[in-house]
């Protein structure tokens, strides 16, 4: 082959140059020679998209490197090179190659060298057959073999069964390139002629010719996608460069990816049924009862399709996928679940996969024939061998049982023996699974190689408060008892410390201080128990003699540090069972007699028992009810009520000629005047329906008992509760 050692200029662009090599002129001569054959001249070139001749180079090249119809551009034709014409071709390309270094090891120049070398040594031209043979790439051949067995499958049947007679059908076909239909008889057997049929197998080798050529000018990546696009026409755009790249770089197909891309968007209504059945999407799977609404379709069907699986498992492309060969590790392992530190979340990250790790387990079963079992938001795919071994329904059942249907504070469980107890085989592999299901599925906690340690599903609610004030070692309010809980128990339902104090009553060695929410130990002697009044008992009971206020608070204050005078004033002079008194130097007991001490006389309150019992009358006779304590009642209201209270449970003391003229205006109010809420709101609601006079629409037994009330004075009795429903009804 002629050398070139000029630069690629001088051989577009001829001109007088004394260093230049015969050898190059004569590649330049054929050279300008082939460009004249297509029409063109050296200005072209650069006139068009190749702008350098490594551009030309790689375009032509590629179409050279194994079949004689190039294109430069779309404008020109088909052309087919005569024998001649197309070494004086090959040898200029080669020439140019040689004269650029970057191009020496580029695949255009060695298919250029390749198909030089055959020129050489055939006369006449290569058929189709030798470049199968010897141009193409295995990758080419592997793609075009593809290519023609989809091609055949759709032939009808006796064009099909005659090219598959032949012992090698591919290359048959490919050396029949180019003939006319009636060597195409040749394939018929026996030396019969069938006409239609040969002419179906003529069409068929014209349009694999096509195709042949295509492929035979392919590189390694056209090659690549070439083959996805055939295999896997549901990749399209972003994804199709994925898997793409993928491949290139990893040398595997990213299996989990093309799945999800084709349950995404295949039309077909099985692939969608398993598709939101399985949720292998990010949203929540759908139920059957939906999607046979949407589909109008019983709820069997529904069940019966997504057990029997996507349509996606009776395609070709699906069926020859070695899944095992591809994931040896997920292919060779006893289960796979969703839990934290699967390896499917390797892969989810590897081949870019858009949906959960639970939805990639559901799909196992497909792949590698796995089992799957799910329990609430846990899913576990397990290998046949391993479900031969041990029931997996009944053994999730059983730990179930033992972890959620028991009151258990704390407790550790041997599965050794939890595997025999039930009756299943124990080894390390089933003992393995339990474990992993307990903790992940479970909330249990692995305590050893055998060993969990269970959920508590029992908390005393007193037993913790214990534990609580224990460790602080110091009183603490309700609130501070109810934090610190819920610190330990966030899922606890109680929501307010309210609900702890029935507890902290209730617990033998608790107790409260006084009436300020305030807890502590029986046990602790720093602190004191009683209230306030207590503590002054306890102080004037020692000290043999009346107190002045000063000293008493001293004492007052090591348990009750925001104590002040004032309040222990108040709270001595208003003590409303009188067990204080007041002496000129402080405060004594009244169950006490002091020696040489002068008692002083309380100042006369300022609302004397007249004054409260007048002003309780003329509230019955204004309001037409007893006075009630609520939040919508006024202080003096309150007042009133707390003052008859008081009266009537002895914590007041009055004389009796108090007592009884407090008895006698008791007694003269009438009995119908309400004297709870719930009686003022029925007088009210009753006095509503006899003034409507709509007494017709009441039940007999309500009108019955409205006359009743009307003509008789009395209270309201039992009557009033079988009745007031209906009226609450009957207004609200």
């Amino acid at each position: 082959m002629p050398q070139n050692t000029n630069n690629t200029y001088n051989l577009l662009h001829p001109g007088p140059s004394k260093d230049r090599d015969p050898g190059a002129a004569v590649a330049e001569r054929a050279f300008h020679k082939t460009l004249t054959h297509f029409g063109l001249t050296a200005a072209d070139i650069f006139t068009r998209e190749f702008h350098t001749p490594r551009h030309l180079v790689d375009h032509i090249g590629r179409g050279a490197a194994g079949i004689f119809d190039i294109k430069v551009q779309t404008t020109l034709p088909h052309a087919r090179l005569r024998n001649r014409m197309l070494r004086h071709f090959v040898e200029t390309l080669a020439a140019l190659a040689g004269a650029e270094p970057a191009l020496t090891s580029s695949p255009a120049t060695e298919r250029l060298r390749r198909l030089a070398a055959i020129m050489r040594d055939t006369d006449p031209e290569p058929t189709p057959l030798q470049i199968y043979r010897v141009i193409m790439t295995p990758e080419s051949r592997c793609a075009f073999v593809d290519y023609f067995n989809r091609t055949l499958s759709r032939l009808p049947a006796r064009a099909r069964t005659l090219i598959n007679d032949r012992e090698q059908p591919v290359e048959t076909i490919v050396g029949l390139f180019g003939h006319p239909l009636t060597d195409y008889v040749a394939l018929c057997p026996d030396g019969r002629e069938m006409r239609k049929t040969v002419a179906i197998a003529y069409a068929f080798a014209v349009e694999t010719s096509r195709a042949f050529h295509r492929i035979a000018s392919m590189d390694g990546r056209m090659l690549l996608r070439h083959r996805i696009d055939l295999t896997y026409p549901f990749l399209f755009g972003t994804s199709r460069r994925f898997v793409t790249g993928y491949i290139e770089s990893s040398g595997r197909l990213p299996l989990f990816h093309i799945i999800e891309q084709y349950i995404h968007y295949s039309p077909m209504r099985d692939d969608r049924i398993f598709r939101l059945i399985k949720g292998l999407t990010n949203d929540e799977p759908s139920t059957t009862r939906m999607l046979a609404k949407e589909h109008g379709i019983s709820t069997e069907r529904v069940r019966q399709l997504a057990e029997a699986g996507p349509h996606m498992i009776n395609l070709k492309w699906f069926r020859d996928i070695d899944a095992a060969a591809l994931y040896p590790d997920l292919s060779n392992a006893a289960y796979v679940s969703n839990a934290p530190g699967n390896p499917l979340e390797k892969i989810r990250a590897d081949e870019n996969v858009n949906v959960r790790v639970r939805a990639l387990v559901r799909v196992l079963p497909l792949l590698f024939g796995h089992t799957l079992y799910e329990h609430d938001r846990f899913s576990i795919a397990v290998s046949r061998r391993l479900c031969d071994k041990v029931d997996i329904r009944r053994l999730i059942a059983a730990l179930d049982r033992t972890v959620h249907e028991r009151r258990c504070d704390t407790g550790i469980v041997d599965l050794a023996d939890f595997m025999t107890d039930n009756g299943f085989v124990s080894d390390p592999d089933t003992t393995r699974l339990a474990t992993h299901i307990a903790v992940n599925a479970m909330g249990c906690t692995a305590a050893g190689p055998v060993h969990i340690e269970l959920p508590r599903t029992h908390i005393d609610v007193g037993v913790e408060c214990y534990k609580i004030l224990l460790e602080h070692g110091d009183v603490m309010h309700i609130s501070a008892i109810f934090d610190a809980f819920k610190q330990r128990f966030p899922h606890h339902r109680f929501t307010s410390p309210e609900q702890l104090r029935r507890m902290l009553w209730a617990h033998p060695s608790i107790r409260s201080i006084g009436k300020q929410s305030t807890y502590g130990l029986d046990s602790w002697t720093h602190v004191y128990y009683g209230s306030i009044r207590d503590l002054l008992i306890d102080c004037l009971s020692r000290a043999g003699r009346p107190m002045p206020v000063e000293q008493l608070l001293e004492q007052i204050r090591r348990h009750y540090p925001e104590s002040t005078a004032s309040s222990l004033y108040s709270t001595m002079t208003g003590d409303s069972r009188g067990r204080f008194v007041q002496y000129a130097d402080g405060f004594g007991l009244t169950d006490i007699q002091y020696a040489g001490a002068t008692r002083r006389e309380p100042k006369r309150s300022r609302h004397d028992f007249e004054r409260r019992l007048d002003a309780f009358m003329k509230f019955i006779e204004r309001e037409g009810r007893y006075p009630q304590r609520d939040e919508d009642s006024s202080p003096l209201e309150n007042t009133l009520y707390s003052w008859r209270a008081n009266i009537l449970s002895r914590r007041l003391r009055i004389d009796p000629g108090q007592r009884a003229e407090f008895d006698r205006a008791m007694a003269s109010i009438p009995q119908s005047v309400p004297r709870t809420r719930t009686e003022t709101v029925f007088r009210h609601r009753t006095d509503a329906v006899i003034a409507a006079d709509d007494l017709s629409s009441l039940t007999p037994r309500l009108r019955r008992w409205l006359r009743i009330v009307m003509h008789v004075s009395r209270p309201y009795g039992d009557s009033r509760d079988i009745c007031l429903a209906e009226l609450h009804s009957r207004f609200d």
